[in-house]
Order: C-alpha cells, then sequence, then structure tokens
C-alpha cells in the first residue's frame, strides 16, 4: 500500500494513546505531570535504549520533581506501574522485546546524532529539521538553496539520496560487564594494550562476526556497567521532505532551547533495501524497505489529562553529574567555552551578513554553533539561578547519610580541591 506523500490535514500535536516518537533515541523518557493544567507527558530521548521518568507538578508557589534514567531493554515493573498510573496503555514488552516486533522497531538512530521515526510501511521515516540541517546544506547552491526554499520530493524519482547517511535499528542489547574485565585480564596477562578502543574493538569485532549485525559497546556509569548494542544498518537513505528554515527553524536560536515553540520542526527521508528487504548500498534497483513496526500520526490534537510518549536517542546526559562536576562546568568550563564561541559566531556572522553566497557557505558550521552556544549559555544562567549544585551536594550528603567514615576521607581528600574554589 502506497502512503499519501503530503496529506491534506493538519499534522499537530501527537495525541496519547497512539505511539509515536519523533526526537532522540537511546530510549529516555521523561514524564511530565503538569498538575497546575492536568496535563501529563511522557517525553523520550535517547543514544542507547534507556528510559528516563520525570514528573513535575508545578503550581504558582512551588514545583516539584521526582526523575530518573533507566535503558529501555530494563525497565522495572515498578516503573512500568508508575507510567500506566501516569495513562501509559503499554506493557513493558510493548515498548522493548528481542523477540518479537515491539515499538523499538519503529525507531532509529540516525548517524547516532538523532533519532528517526518510521511511519509508513514504505520506509518513510521523520525526523526534526536540524536533524536534515547539513545535508539540506550540503544540497544547497546559490541557484537552489533548499533551506531557504524548503525541498519537496513529489515522486520517488525525486528523492535525493544522501551519501554516507545510516539509520541504525536496535535489534538486542547484552550486559557485557564481566566479558570487557576478562578480555581486560587477559590482554594484561599477554602483554597486549588493553586500554577502552582496543577492547571495544575486540568485543564488537566478536559480536559482529558472530550475529551479522554492527556491535557498539558503551560504559554506563563511569564505567561501572558495560552493553553492547547490535544494530541493522541501512544506508540507501534518501530526502524526501524538508520546510525551509524560515518556518522549519521559526524563533532561531531562542526558541531552540525553550518552550513554547510554533514552528514546522520536521524532516522526512525514505530507507531503502535490496528487493528481498535487507540492507544494502545505494543502488536504483533498491526498493523502499517495509519495517516490522511503524507509527502513525494522529491529527486530533491532545486534551488536558493525555498521556504522550516519546521515544529517541540523546547523545549523553549530565542528570547524573555530581555537585562538584556541575559547579565546574558553570563556573569554569562552560564560561570559557561559552566566550570563545560567541566571538566565533560573531566573525562568521559579520561576513554571512555581508553575502548571500557566504552566508550559504557557512550557514551549517554558524548553526551547528549556536545551537551548541544556546544550551550552554542557559546551563550556566540556570545552574546560578537555581543553585544546582548546592541542591546536589545536598541530596549526595543525604544518600551517603551513615557513611561518616567516607565522608571524612573525601573530605579531607578534596579539601585542598575546595580550597582553591
Amino acid at each position: 500500500m502506497e502512503e499519501q506523500m503530503f496529506p491534506n490535514t493538519k499534522i499537530g500535536i501527537k495525541s496519547t494513546n497512539q505511539i509515536r516518537a519523533q526526537n532522540r533515541l537511546l530510549f529516555f523518557c521523561d514524564i511530565i505531570a503538569n498538575f497546575g493544567r492536568f496535563e501529563k507527558r511522557l517525553l523520550m530521548r535517547i543514544k542507547y535504549l534507556c528510559i528516563a521518568a520525570l514528573t513535575l507538578v508545578l503550581s504558582p508557589i512551588a514545583a516539584f520533581a521526582d526523575e530518573g534514567m533507566w535503558m529501555v531493554n530494563a525497565l522495572s515493573e515498578a516503573l512500568v506501574q508508575r507510567m500506566q498510573k501516569a495513562g501509559l496503555e503499554l506493557e513493558a514488552n510493548e515498548i522493548y522485546d528481542e523477540s518479537k516486533v515491539s515499538l523499538k522497531d519503529a525507531i532509529v538512530s540516525l548517524d547516532f546524532g538523532c533519532t528517526g521515526s518510521m511511519i509508513s510501511e514504505q520506509g518513510l521515516l521523520i525526523t526534526n529539521h536540524h536533524c536534515a540541517y547539513s545535508d539540506v546544506h550540503s544540497l544547497s547552491t546559490p541557484e537552489h538553496n533548499y533551506l531557504e526554499t524548503g525541498f519537496f520530493a513529489n515522486s520517488r524519482d525525486a528523492e535525493i539520496y544522501i551519501p554516507g547517511k545510516s539509520a541504525y535499528f536496535l535489534k538486542k542489547v547484552l550486559d557485557v560487564t564481566d566479558e570487557v574485565g576478562s578480555t581486560i585480564d587477559s590482554q594484561k596477562a599477554a602483554g597486549q594494550p588493553y586500554g577502552s578502543r582496543k577492547i571495544a574493538s575486540i568485543i564488537e569485532k566478536k559480536y559482529a562476526t558472530a550475529t551479522g549485525y554492527e556491535a557498539s559497546l558503551s560504559s554506563m556509569w563511569s564505567g561501572s556497567k558495560y552493553y553492547l548494542a547490535l544494530y541493522e544498518v541501512y544506508t540507501d537513505i534518501r530526502l524526501v521532505a524538508a520546510p525551509p528554515v524560515s518556518i522549519a527553524a521559526f524563533g532561531g536560536d531562542i526558541d531552540n532551547w525553550e518552550w513554547p515553540q510554533q514552528k514546522c520542526d520536521f524532516a522526512m527521508y525514505r530507507i531503502y533495501a535490496s528487493p528481498d528487504g535487507r540492507p544494502a548500498p545505494h543502488s536504483e534497483a533498491n526498493v523502499p524497505m517495509q519495517p516490522l513496526r511503524y507509527l502513525t500520526i494522529s491529527t486530533s490534537g491532545v486534551k488536558p489529562g493525555d498521556f504522550t510518549m516519546i521515544m529517541g536517542y540523546p547523545g549523553r546526559t549530565a542528570r547524573y553529574s555530581s555537585a562538584a562536576k556541575v559547579n565546574f562546568r558553570s563556573q569554569v568550563t562552560l564560561p570559557i567555552s561559552n566566550e570563545v564561541r560567541a566571538a566565533q559566531m560573531a566573525i562568521i556572522r559579520g561576513w554571512m551578513d555581508k553575502d548571500p553566497n557566504i552566508r550559504l557557505k557557512y550557514s551549517d558550521k554558524y548553526f551547528s554553533l549556536s545551537n551548541v552556544q544556546e544550551n550552554d549559555e542557559g546551563f550556566v544562567q540556570n545552574a546560578g539561578r537555581f543553585k544546582a549544585s548546592k541542591h546536589i551536594k545536598r541530596e549526595e550528603r543525604r544518600r551517603m547519610k551513615g557513611e561518616k567514615a567516607l565522608l571524612r576521607e573525601l573530605d579531607e581528600k578534596y579539601a585542598a580541591v575546595s580550597d582553591a574554589e
């Protein structure tokens, strides 16, 4: 069945009780319950399957947050029950299951930098516009500036192949912590290199050869755990649609990280496969792949009390950072990098404003810089505004209560650092 390319419907905010995902994957979910407006939302972002739950109670007087992050392949029964109480109508194995089709099969990682969601049985994929920005920029010329005019392929023949772009479908996650440890020991005993890159190459090669999938080793919780993700990778990815920047990034840098937002922040690709449905290099003989599962887009909107879930691959999280790390980032490293980056942006912007050809040439570079700048400036501002390190330190002390000897040892060991600050 051929999907309608651009149906004459409004694509609004996705409503509850239907599964859809759009933003970022290694599964990180935020459950937001805004009791001031009686709204409940579950947000998910991921670069390695994990779920983060965030419950916010907002009132004119105070705010309270209950949050965390978990890998989707290891959802606890208690967490699932909390999510279901908030409105989730799925069981854990409907979100992630390695033996049968589940929600994870509709969510892909694009080059481990963004998330895409399959939205048709003909390989159509939707993602954020900024995730396609570099691709649209690479296709643009002074005569055909798709950043400014937008790009819409009204037929399969008009879709444009993007060299080097890949879509990763997660198949399985393995806990290989013990194997990493034993591999390090064996490398040491043999007098061979045992650095992180070497160990990763050994284990990834072993599992890639055994399974036929691409293997990626990641450390979690500062190296206390190691997980190996197995992916099926498609490389024939073609651009289908991207609205002009004027509406896709409406609001500029400010609305990039702040809400509410009013913009068409989306782009579409199509994944192609060999005639037998397997991943294959780009070829005119390839056909649209048929995903195991795809999502539907609701046009009915949302109403108070609705539950919405978004799955995605975030690149990383700093939510478990120590008070010392938050303090160092907000007062030392980020202020320096923000100042340097702002100077770079001012120089580039000055030249871009003088010449449309220069503006096109450097637009992708400027966009990348501004994307980071707004976020990092916000981190510094809000870390100070909400006294983040102070609250984190208080929580650290609460959790360490009863460990007085350890606390004294830590205080003595890092006294010099505290004095220096």
